[in-house]
């Protein structure tokens, strides 16, 4: 199992820790390998998302977060590919009760529509990768870094 201090170091500085060759993998480490392109696991991609969407949420419920605090976490929140869809459901008029509205400051049909323009609902890659990627780029480059860049360290 990966000690908490690593996965701390993975997440922080979006890094595929590669274990030494010479030593060879022991009992209490994990080697994470190397992801060539977000497309090479969506799955992955959705798990992160989901737990990280649900840390935020939970964050954000928390009775001290003042207004400030919680736009922040709005926009660093990110949305799942479900989240993604509803930005295409034209019968939702209350954004305020979607969080992918809030996460990406939706609040007039005229927004929503300049946002998913050149978008398909159903494209993972092209539509909901391009638009997470455009979102945490901003708003979040951990996460970013993290799910978008592929980083190696060097072991000498």
């Amino acid at each position: 199992m990966i000690d908490k201090q690593t996965l701390l170091l993975i997440w922080r500085n979006a890094v595929v820790i590669v274990p030494p060759s010479s030593s060879g993998v022991d009992d209490d480490s994990v080697f994470l390998g190397v992801m060539e392109n977000i497309t090479d696991a969506p799955a992955g991609v959705d798990a992160v998302m989901a737990y990280w969407t649900g840390v935020i949420d939970v964050a954000m419920r928390q009775p001290n977060i003042n207004d400030i605090q919680k736009l922040e976490l709005l926009t660093m929140r990110g949305f799942t590919f479900d989240e993604y869809a509803t930005l295409f459901d034209i019968s939702i008029k209350d954004y305020t009760r979607y969080p992918i509205y809030q996460s990406l400051l939706i609040t007039t049909a005229k927004e929503r529509a300049g946002v998913i323009y050149q978008l398909s609902r159903d494209d993972y890659e092209n539509g909901y990768l391009k638009l997470l990627g455009r979102t945490l780029r901003l708003f979040n480059p951990l996460l970013y870094n993290f799910l978008y860049e592929t980083y190696t360290t060097r072991t000498d």
